[in-house]
């Protein structure tokens, strides 16, 4: 995981990260925008279902009020991707386009068969650069570039 936070930090430019055994929060400058990448693994989403469920809610809006109706189901999320592993990594990402808001939230992510210690060398060794989720682009390029 050392490997994976120095690689996160090398390709981003972080203005606010938080980081741990199974997941990556980073807030960085991408071009003339802020994005806010969240990546975590299924070890993360058990452990803290609430924010996880959150992030992976199709849409930032929340009711209005209080609300003692069942939590809302989560969307399905689209794989992109397979590793030979076990697990899932989760990948959710938005955007500032001012100080105000994150907006443009792009539908949640995943890949299976694979844990956040495993991203980089998933990463680094796909095939195609355009088949990985565009958040890890980035991480991508910094890798190769190693």
């Amino acid at each position: 995981m050392a490997d994976v936070n120095r690689w996160f930090t090398d390709a981003l430019y972080c203005e606010e990260d938080d980081k741990g055994s199974h997941h990556v929060q980073v807030m960085t400058e991408w071009g003339d925008n802020q994005r806010a990448i969240y990546v975590f693994d299924d070890h993360y989403r058990k452990k803290k279902p609430g924010k996880t469920d959150f992030l992976l809610l199709d849409g930032w809006e929340l009711p209005a009020g209080e609300s003692t109706k069942k939590p809302p189901k989560l969307p399905q999320t689209t794989q992109n991707g397979q590793a030979d592993g076990e697990g899932t990594v989760y990948l959710a990402c938005g955007f500032v386009d001012c100080k105000y808001n994150l907006e443009d939230l792009t539908a949640p992510e995943h890949i299976t068969g694979l844990r956040l210690p495993d991203l980089a060398r998933y990463v680094l060794l796909h095939p195609n650069r355009d088949e990985i989720a565009f958040p890890l682009h980035k991480i991508h390029d910094a890798l190769v570039e190693c």
